[in-house]
């Protein structure tokens, strides 16, 4: 199987030791935690003033990795600047074997001790298939990806199937999955008030006390007891946890279903939902940064951050990632939402945009009805099955899961006696491209 990458640049609190997450520029282990513009944390040591990134050679691709378990490699920004620590060295995904893959995972850390336990380790050929799923949309890897991945905790990987936020294989702190739990997913907690008002969400919501958690932010919440509508169509939370790296960083993680763990060739399309993705109390240069990366947000009202399809004519995956979802205009996104239903033959899976339809019908009744919360950045996750389709007349059902995710900015309103008429106008518009594709489909 390959991918084609397309860009256009258990209990509430887990057995785990928990502790609150290092704050910024704290030192642990006598390193610096470093912190990048979303919020997450980003283990490194303390380096030098930045510097221009220069961009990797081919000659540069076959290098041997770093001895040192990555310790001084440079820590990459979105930005392209690069500050300081070791030439970027990258690594040829195709070439990667099972070896290649354990040094990878971090058996040169200091830190780094093999578990006692047989099933926290990975033998030579899941070895592998976490190397092939790891670089399915990279050529190549930078040096502080390739530093994060040698630190995943032991017993967990990279999250297989995920298309939007934060990735290790981007350079960031991204979502764990623990080896077998196919069913959940381990989401890190964003640094300062964002982490606290999303971990404090979900403990209001599903009515659970955590250590993060703050109950005076989400009072209506706590005091409901109607909220399984809302839960029906978040996933299911299943308490904080705080995971140390295998060099001893310790970051507290959200425990969330996966809701694509029921997904043999999981379709995935991460959209960023409302005319403006900002709340009320967002700085300046925070709001002029979200107008320049985006300025099509505020006429479609959503934003592609990550799309991935499976081809069943040729076994494989096209990813498209945030940057192609940001050179979306009005003119082409009708195209580019027709590319997550096209099947590779020139079909398209109509039956799943109806389900999707169907689901999006009960969203819209809820948001028009819900008058407590603003939802400010929130995501529309949709997964549907790839692999073969039913046949006609059989009663099994088309697999489709629509829920909603990231509460990073989520209030409650003020005002108890008005929509939440940013997130639904991007859910409106959303379902009106689909009415339209249907149309041009029949024809």
């Amino acid at each position: 199987m390959s991918t084609t990458f397309t860009s256009g640049e258990e209990s509430v609190e887990s057995s785990i030791d928990h502790s609150q997450i290092p704050m910024d520029q704290e030192k642990v282990d006598g390193c610096l935690l470093s912190v990048d513009d979303e919020g997450y944390e980003t283990p490194g040591k303390k380096l030098p003033p930045l510097v221009k990134h220069n961009k990797a050679t081919a000659k540069d691709c076959n290098k041997k990795l770093p001895e040192n378990g990555g310790s001084d490699v440079a820590m990459a920004e979105d930005d392209g600047y690069e500050t300081g620590g070791k030439k970027q060295v990258l690594l040829k995904p195709k070439t990667g074997t099972a070896k290649e893959a354990r040094k990878l995972r971090g058996s040169g850390s200091p830190r780094a001790e093999p578990s006692d336990r047989k099933s926290d380790r990975l033998d030579d050929k899941q070895l592998e298939k976490l190397l092939d799923e790891i670089f399915v949309e990279r050529d190549s890897l930078t040096d502080s990806a390739l530093h994060l991945l040698r630190l995943v905790p032991d017993g967990y990987v990279p999250l297989p199937h995920q298309v939007g936020g934060h990735r290790h294989i981007d350079g960031k702190l991204g979502f764990l999955r623990r080896i077998g739990q196919p069913h959940l997913l381990y989401k890190p907690v964003q640094f300062g008030s964002k982490g606290v008002r999303e971990v404090s969400f979900y403990d209001a919501l599903y009515g659970v006390s955590t250590h993060l958690g703050d109950p005076s932010i989400f009072p209506s919440l706590c005091n409901s007891s109607n909220n399984s509508l809302l839960q029906s169509i978040l996933p299911m939370y299943h308490g904080l946890t705080t995971i140390a790296d295998r060099a001893g960083h310790k970051c507290d993680h959200l425990i969330l279903e996966d809701i694509t763990h029921r997904f043999t060739h999981p379709c995935i399309l991460d959209l960023k939902m409302g005319q403006r993705v900002w709340d009320d109390h967002a700085h300046p240069d925070k709001i002029e940064r979200e107008l320049k990366k985006y300025p099509a947000q505020e006429r479609l009202g959503f934003r592609i951050t990550g799309m991935r399809i499976y081809k069943p004519f040729t076994d494989d995956y096209v990813y498209y990632d945030r940057y192609y979802g940001r050179s979306v205009t009005e003119d082409t996104a009708l195209s580019a939402i027709t590319k997550f239903f096209e099947v590779g033959d020139g079909s398209h899976r109509t039956d799943v945009v109806n389900c999707i339809m169907d689901k999006l019908t009960e969203f819209i009744n809820w948001m028009e009805k819900q008058n407590t919360l603003s939802l400010f950045a929130t995501s529309l996750l949709i997964v549907y099955e790839g692999g073969p389709t039913p046949a006609a007349g059989d009663k099994q059902q088309t697999q489709v899961d629509i829920r909603l995710v990231d509460f990073a900015h989520t209030y409650e309103k003020e005002r108890d006696d008005t929509q939440d008429a940013n997130a639904l106008f991007g859910v409106r518009n959303f379902t009106q491209y689909l009415e339209h594709f249907l149309k041009t489909a029949g024809q």
